[in-house]
Parts: structure tokens; C-alpha cells; sequence
């Protein structure tokens, strides 16, 4: 995987290596495919899209397939006991994930930031799948063990975006097409070795995100009408959207030094 910048000095990737470089390792990325693709066209600005890309207030009543697996669409005091197990089942594997969070302005001067974000499936779910059962073989570390009952929100950057299952992985790539307009493209990863018809089943491999990337579409689109509207008039956020909010930061603190 490359990442390029246009930065007369680019930002230093300690952060990058210490979070994304040592999960990517872990989750076998290094020795993955890409098994399918599939592209969104919003019509939004981008900065919508990523900003509802950071956040997860909207997932319990926007998003129920997703909130009936993960987790993370619960409010924190909810997240704690499922989080634990899922850390215990790490030590027990010899899994050796690690969280660590310098995202958007909170990273040290002169780094690029990076993040990981590390939250438990609900039970009954050993993978984002339709059913909870495997979609594809484990990867990297996982390989020859089992699943840790937990899956990985990686970001390089604020715009770059990733998600780690132990079966599978996600590549998000937003890319701006015009001011109210925006290319959202998914990209899934299996183990090198993996089959098509054999070992993955393309539909059922991409249902979850393509599900929920559906769903965000609309989502993001009636933000737009509403950003639009003469009516609009901005409003406080919520602990889970706090990094929608280190996010906004990070971006109006940028524009200043343009």
C-alpha cells in the first residue's frame, strides 16, 4: 500500500507505522487481495461524507444491521464489558493489537496522525457478516487461532480510512468530484490464497458495508438538503461524535494556515 503526498515536507509516519503499520501486520494485509470494489456517487460535499464516516450517533436508529453486530453503535458505558472480553480473548490468543489514538490534530508536530480504534462484535457474531459466521479463511495472525470477537477502525490521516475483521478488511477512499458531489469508494481484502466460490462468496462477503454504505448515502444527502437549507443552523455535538468534532478542528485550524 502506498500513501503519497504533495507537501513540499511531508508529515513524518511514526504514528503510521506505530498504529496502522503494526495492525496492517497483524491482519495479514501485507499478503491480501483485493476481492471486490464497489463505488458511491453522493451528492455531497465531501467533508459530509467524512464527517459521517467519524461519528456513530446516527448508527442505532440509521443503521440497524449494523447495531445488531458491533458494538460500537452503543454508548460507551454499553461498549465496556464486551470490549473487555474481547481484550482478554487477544492475551489468550497472543493477538497483539494495540489501540492507539493521534487522530487529526491531535498528533504530534511534524507526524502525520493515525489511530486505532479497537471494538468488540456482539454475541453471536464472530465477523461483520450476515449471519455472524466467517465470510472468507483468517488472516495474518489470526491464522491456524480463531476469532477475537472484535474488529479494527484504522485511520492514516483524517481522510484516510480502513476497518479490520480477522477474516477480512475494508479500504475506504473518499475522493471529492465537485463541491456537492463525492466519489465513495469501497475496496475488500481477503488473504492472499482465498478462492472465489471456494473459500468467499463475493455477495455475502460485501453485504455489510454495502448495506451500510447504502444507507450512509442517504443519510448524507439529507445532511446536504439540510446544510442547504436557509433554515440551517448548526448545533452542538454529542459524546459519540467526537471525533467528528476533532475532526471539524483539525480541518478549520488547517484552513487558517492557507
Amino acid at each position: 500500500m502506498l500513501f503519497i503526498t504533495y507537501a513540499e515536507r511531508p508529515l513524518d509516519f511514526e504514528h503510521v507505522e506505530e498504529s496502522f503499520g503494526r495492525s496492517a501486520r497483524i491482519y495479514g494485509w501485507a499478503k491480501a487481495k483485493v476481492a471486490a470494489r464497489r463505488m458511491y456517487l453522493i451528492d455531497a460535499n465531501w467533508k459530509l461524507v467524512t464527517e459521517n464516516y467519524q461519528e456513530c450517533y446516527h448508527c442505532g436508529p440509521a443503521h440497524q444491521e449494523y447495531s445488531r453486530r458491533h458494538v460500537f453503535a452503543r454508548p460507551q458505558v454499553q461498549r465496556e464489558g464486551p470490549d473487555q472480553a474481547m481484550y482478554d480473548r487477544d492475551a489468550a490468543l497472543g493477538i497483539a493489537l494495540r489501540e492507539v489514538d493521534c487522530y487529526a490534530g491531535d498528533s504530534d508536530p511534524g507526524q502525520e496522525s493515525a489511530d486505532c480504534c479497537r471494538s468488540a462484535m456482539l454475541d453471536g457474531f464472530l465477523t461483520g457478516s450476515r449471519d455472524g459466521r466467517p465470510v472468507a479463511p483468517l488472516m495474518g495472525d489470526f491464522k491456524g487461532k480463531d476469532f477475537d470477537g472484535g474488529f479494527s477502525f484504522l485511520d492514516v490521516g483524517p481522510t484516510s480510512n480502513f476497518v479490520a475483521y480477522p477474516d477480512y478488511g475494508l479500504i475506504y477512499r473518499t475522493i471529492p468530484v465537485t463541491v456537492d458531489k463525492t466519489a465513495f469508494e469501497l475496496i475488500w481484502l481477503v488473504d492472499e490464497h482465498a478462492v472465489e466460490g471456494k473459500d468467499y462468496r463475493e455477495q455475502e462477503l460485501v453485504w455489510m458495508w454495502d448495506y451500510t454504505s447504502a444507507e450512509d448515502k442517504k443519510i448524507i444527502e439529507l445532511n446536504q438538503a439540510g446544510v442547504n437549507s436557509a433554515f440551517f443552523e448548526p448545533g452542538p455535538y454529542t459524546p459519540m461524535e467526537a471525533d467528528a468534532a476533532r475532526y471539524v478542528s483539525w480541518y478549520l485550524e488547517s484552513m487558517k494556515r492557507v
